[in-house]
């Protein structure tokens, strides 16, 4: 993944400093500006190439290297995101019903959800 893909998937530039270099890094925040899910850039001095990778902050196991991938996960985090808005309201994700966003036991189709 490159540094444009993160600027053209709406990530933020943050600019900071160690006190001895200067660096920057990428985040994207999804949900409330009380408890937002952030996704995390590695910082522009780590690592030898130019190729970026993302994590979700504070949760290292996962870290995305695909554009495809991000822009994918992304998606869903904002499909999942509960507002005023959509609070029971019927969505149609995928060709999946899902009735109820804060009821995920909610299933019409009568698969079973795990």
């Amino acid at each position: 993944m490159k540094e444009l893909d993160l600027i053209e998937l709406g990530f933020e530039r943050n600019d900071d400093n160690d006190g001895y270099k200067e660096y920057y890094y990428y985040t994207l925040d999804i949900g409330d500006d009380y408890t937002p899910f952030c996704l995390i850039s590695k910082a522009n001095n780590e690592g030898k190439d130019k190729e970026w990778f993302v994590e979700i902050f504070d949760y290292e196991s996962f870290r995305f290297i695909s554009r495809y991938q991000l822009e994918q996960f992304i998606t869903v985090l904002k499909y999942a995101q509960v507002t005023k808005e959509n609070i029971g309201v019927k969505q149609t994700i995928g060709g999946i019903n899902n009735t109820s966003v804060n009821n995920p036991g909610n299933n019409t189709t009568g698969n079973r959800i795990t």
